[in-house]
């Protein structure tokens, strides 16, 4: 099976960093959008996020269980090397590090069947693909996405969900 993770805020614990950067409790999304948020991630603000632990122990998990794991991300390009050092200095093992703004698009092309995301937004583009192509779209609940729902979206609360998600049989 071919998973695909977002990095930020599901591996990568960035919007916190840039939080206490800008001084603000609001998350960098939603108030400057993802064009703006790509611009304000800078070489020496990669360097100090701090991943979720977690994220380094189930991804690990399954991808020592066979599993193609994929990092996406919506940085600018010009980051690709800090980033990709970032993933290997915390010993998360990948198969790919993707930097698209067209996730779906991308995820169906690698033949990825299941993601996991942060952000109702970028997940709905998924949903224009049938379950054949991708079986599984996993929410990780934060703040900012919990009044959102949609009936193809799993949520997850947790990494240990994540994991007996993506390793669950799919019958659907």
């Amino acid at each position: 099976m071919r998973i695909g993770f977002i990095l930020d805020d599901l591996i990568s614990d960035t919007s916190s960093l840039l939080k206490s950067e800008l001084k603000s409790d609001v998350y960098p999304f939603s108030k400057y959008g993802i064009e703006k948020f790509g611009s304000m991630l800078k070489p020496s603000v990669i360097v100090r996020a701090k991943p979720f632990v977690e994220a380094i122990d189930v991804i690990n998990l399954l991808r020592k269980r066979g599993y193609l794991i994929n990092i996406f991300c919506d940085r600018p390009r010009n980051l690709f090397t800090v980033t990709s050092a970032w993933l290997k200095r915390f010993d998360i093992r990948f198969d790919s590090l993707v930097f698209t703004m067209d996730k779906a698009t991308v995820a169906r092309d690698m033949k990825i069947t299941s993601f996991v995301d942060v952000d109702f937004n970028s997940l709905i583009d998924f949903t224009n693909y049938d379950r054949m192509v991708f079986s599984k779209l996993v929410l990780f609940e934060k703040s900012y996405n919990m009044e959102k729902n949609h009936p193809r979206f799993i949520r997850a609360k947790s990494w240990n969900d994540i994991r007996k998600v993506l390793t669950r049989r799919s019958y659907a």
